[in-house]
């Protein structure tokens, strides 16, 4: 039998079976040359041989492929600390975190006159969606876009739809009672939406300074925003991760 006598790894449900060699112009099988399997037969396509050798994506997860995504939506009058804690404490632990201005990219203007830079609009950044979390900070006039935005209305539906996860601090969960998004749920909020969060019976309100109930998170308001931001990070990468950086962070 003629042809080129190819050397090469190769993968199959019996783990990785060593150095296979083949004769490229034949359709015989390969035999497992690694004792451990005994000689157990592998088959494999001429389509999958090309990409194992022009490509390491099937014999390595790229980091990029295991990351965490969150999307932290600002507007005008969005509150600052409970924006850039998150910001800054999922970024700390990992999680690839996207900045979106509610209508445009940019500079924004928040609740006390410092000045964010939203790296995409809104629109822009759905471009990479899903999202693993979305997070809305407070802010009286900030909760207010965001409970007039019809598009944010749609990704908070889709996002609970999915399963996937919310977190909403301040005066930020109005955006969810809007909606009649994540009904029956327990929740907090600033307490000066707290009659507004009441009303109607849609939500089991509490006065916790973080509420955790599925894939729903929710906070009170400046003070909280570490503690919140530290639930995100457990719900998103395990306890263990956040405990690590909290301790890191001196937050306890």
């Amino acid at each position: 039998m003629s042809g080129i006598l190819t050397t090469l790894k190769c993968s199959s449900r019996f783990g990785n079976i060593g150095i296979l060699s083949r004769f490229l112009n034949t359709q015989s099988h390969f035999q497992n040359i690694n004792s451990n399997h005994h000689n157990q037969p592998i088959y494999c396509k001429r389509q999958q041989l090309f990409e194992d050798i022009t490509s390491r994506r099937y014999l390595h997860i790229s980091h990029a492929a295991m990351a965490k995504t969150a999307l932290v939506v600002i507007t005008t009058g969005s509150e600052e600390m409970e924006a850039v804690t998150p910001i800054d404490t999922l970024r700390r632990a990992g999680v690839e975190v996207t900045v979106a201005g509610l209508n445009s990219a940019g500079d924004t203007v928040m609740s006390r006159n410092v000045i964010f830079g939203a790296e995409k609009s809104l629109k822009d950044a759905l471009a990479s969606a899903p999202f693993d979390a979305i997070i809305l900070p407070g802010g009286l006039k900030g909760a207010e876009a965001f409970v007039e935005s019809e598009e944010l209305g749609e990704v908070l539906k889709e996002q609970e739809k999915a399963g996937r996860l919310v977190a909403a601090v301040c005066a930020a969960p109005t955006a969810l009672y809007r909606r009649d998004l994540f009904l029956g749920k327990s929740l907090t909020s600033h307490p000066v939406v707290q009659e507004r969060m009441s009303a109607g019976g849609k939500y089991q309100y509490k006065e916790d300074r973080v509420v955790i109930d599925g894939n729903l998170i929710t906070s009170r308001g400046p003070g909280t925003a570490l503690e919140w931001s530290l639930a995100i990070t457990a719900y998103l990468l395990g306890q263990e991760k956040a405990d690590d950086l909290s301790k890191a962070m001196l937050a306890k």
